[in-house]
């Protein structure tokens, strides 16, 4: 597996795993004719701005790639919000790489390079309540509930959604570091 920086030839395929990954996920979250018809034409537009010019500079974008094929990526933005922290907008993977870690070596790379770039900033996302797997997954990565809102969903309606957060970038890396060496000797 190779972890690399995104460049504007992995537009079409980021953005179609980025709308495959809403319409597995999010089916009885958000609209069913959104989730149809919509999201793959507003993604590929998503990354279209992101990647050809027009991106925000406080962005990053790291993919995992193998054998030529995107199997994940995670985005993140600097100094988001009105405290500056660090916000995660995405961490998808390709179905068959979900389960063997691949999203928690995405996070993880995403701390450090948070850290590195912002030490003192804190580190946050949004995920849709109905999201039980992903909440779970956050949380065992030491993520904490911060916040609870109804929002406005994607393709009509409003959604609850919860904001989680790691305050210490530092602390979060390590511990998930001496969460794996701890694995790897069992």
């Amino acid at each position: 597996m190779i972890f690399r920086q995104v460049v504007p030839q992995d537009l079409s395929q980021i953005a179609a795993l980025h709308a495959y990954s809403w319409q597995q996920t999010y089916r009885g979250i958000l609209n069913d004719a959104y989730l149809n018809d919509t999201v793959i034409v507003e993604k590929q537009n998503e990354w279209q701005q992101r990647l050809t010019g027009t991106a925000d500079r406080q962005m990053w974008v790291l993919v995992a790639e193998q054998d030529l094929m995107l199997c994940g990526f995670s985005c993140l933005f600097f100094d988001h919000g009105p405290n500056s922290e660090t916000y995660m907008d995405n961490l998808h993977v390709e179905p068959k790489f979900q389960a063997t870690g691949l999203g928690k070596t995405l996070l993880k790379k995403s701390f450090k390079h948070a850290y590195d770039q912002r030490p003192d900033s804190g580190f946050y996302l949004w995920v849709f309540e109905n999201n039980t797997r992903a909440i779970n997954f956050y949380l065992k990565q030491g993520a904490e509930l911060a916040a609870k809102e109804t929002q406005d969903a994607p393709g009509g309606g409003e959604v609850k959604a919860l904001k989680l957060v790691w305050t210490n970038l530092k602390l979060a890396h390590a511990s998930m570091s001496s969460a794996e060496a701890t694995q790897s000797t069992e």
